[in-house]
């Protein structure tokens, strides 16, 4: 059995609070995927408005300038990967091939703080775990 250092820091996953930021960067189809690799109680995170500013002090470590969350546009509207309702400001209709959302973590440019994206785009991953 390999014993590891609790200070030691690994790359590809960073556990804070009940949010894991994964590094490694995935599709937003592989993120679903790897959030339930995890355990069987995470998932893509879901947000409330009042969760984001909260929620971005966790991912300033990400290796993108985006991170995927569990927000999806299909058959005509935004839907969270838990079922969730999304009760964020988004456009009603995205432009073509930007079905999937991103948390911006760099607000420097003054974007917004969820962004339509590429949903095959390489991004780092957030995911949220039930305790």
């Amino acid at each position: 059995m390999l014993v590891q250092s609790c200070s030691e820091a690994f790359p590809f996953l960073c556990y804070k609070h009940n949010l894991v930021l994964v590094q490694k960067k995935l599709s937003w189809e592989q993120a679903l995927e790897a959030c339930g690799n995890i355990s069987p109680k995470h998932r893509l995170l879901s947000l409330e408005p009042s969760d984001l500013n909260n929620v971005l002090n966790h991912v300033q470590q990400a290796s993108t300038s985006k991170v995927w969350v569990g927000l999806r546009f299909l058959g005509g509207s935004w839907f969270w990967s838990d079922g969730g309702a999304v009760s964020l400001s988004l456009p009603e209709c995205p432009q073509s091939g930007l079905h999937c959302g991103a948390l911006v973590v760099d607000r420097s440019s003054g974007s917004d703080l969820i962004e339509p994206s590429d949903c095959s785009q390489s991004l780092s991953v957030l995911c949220y775990g039930e305790p």
